[in-house]
């Protein structure tokens, strides 16, 4: 899938939240990558060999991901901090953080809360990329 095959796939009421939040995610310079049912937004690892994705965006919700790699070189603190913080916006349950398994959001949901999830995965997205780089020089 495109970023053109997506916000032509989303509903239209859609359409001003998910270009909002591709824009910004953009901006703070998470890269995208195309699958066949969904945009992947994330980062390319430090030596530019591997695309970990974050996030997931499908026709009708987006859904948050923790890919193996960098799971590995944060610290559960860390872990369970951006769990928690992704809670807020449904992404994962509020009563267990150390559960890894997301939850797909429908985009209405965030339709108030775009500006605030993009802060919160350009925040984490470097959080992962110093300890990816850490974990590269130890």
């Amino acid at each position: 899938m495109t970023k053109t095959m997506l916000l032509q796939a989303v509903a239209s009421e859609d359409l001003p939240t998910v270009s909002q939040l591709l824009e910004q995610l953009e901006s703070l310079g998470l890269d995208q990558s195309g699958s066949p049912s969904y945009i992947r937004v994330g980062v390319m690892d430090p030596e530019g060999r591997d695309f970990l994705a974050l996030a997931f965006f499908g026709p009708k919700d987006i859904f948050l991901n923790l890919p193996k790699r960098i799971e590995k070189a944060i610290d559960n603190e860390t872990a369970i901090a951006y769990r928690q913080q992704g809670s807020q916006f449904g992404f994962y349950r509020k009563d267990d953080f150390s559960n890894p398994n997301g939850l797909n959001v429908k985009y209405g949901q965030l339709r108030d809360s775009a500006f605030a999830l993009t802060a919160f995965l350009g925040e984490f997205k470097n959080r992962f990329l110093e300890a990816l780089e850490a974990n590269e020089l130890a």
